[in-house]
């Protein structure tokens, strides 16, 4: 007696996940998909899956794929949980770079404050505001925390510029 291909392998899926369960090894069903596919595939095994698989093929496949599945050492199922782990943790770039700019939004936050808060009425207290930017701006460049464009080192403008003696 053949079996319907598609909905025998989803059911198949299913019962080597809960048997692998009960021996311990838990297990996503990308991953034991991902072995049902591999063992149908390999021509050693003679399973065509084309054609569907007969009661003797079916449980021949189950043995090989729950064989496989709970191997105590075997590389390639280690580098596939590895795989989905970087799959479901990963970071895209932008997600990255929002991340690094909440983290600076939230350090310069309070020299914001203070640069725009301030009323500056000597040159020694604008100096000290300015060697504070001065200083911050290149640790910035050092951690990475700014855009390519804007890596180049402060100019040290001259306090008197902005402010003229009277």
């Amino acid at each position: 007696m053949a079996f319907q291909t598609e909905s025998f392998v989803k059911k198949m899926i299913l019962e080597l996940q809960q048997q692998c369960a009960g021996r311990g090894s838990e297990l996503s069903k990308t991953l034991v998909a991902l072995m049902v596919k591999s063992v149908l595939s390999d021509s050693k095994n003679n399973l065509n899956a084309d054609q569907g698989l007969t009661e003797e093929e079916r449980h021949r496949l189950e043995e090989l794929c729950l064989n496989k599945l709970t191997e105590k050492c075997n590389p390639a199922i280690h580098t596939i949980k590895m795989q989905e782990y970087f799959a479901a943790t990963y970071t895209s770039k932008c997600q990255f770079l929002e991340q690094i700019r909440g983290a600076v939004e939230l350090r310069m936050s309070p020299l914001r404050r203070e640069i725009t808060d301030s009323r500056l009425e000597t040159r020694d207290a604008f100096d000290a505001l300015h060697s504070k930017i001065s200083f911050l701006r290149p640790s910035m460049v050092q951690r990475g925390l700014t855009c390519r464009g804007q890596q180049r080192e402060p100019s040290q403008s001259c306090p008197a510029k902005c402010f003229p003696s009277h």
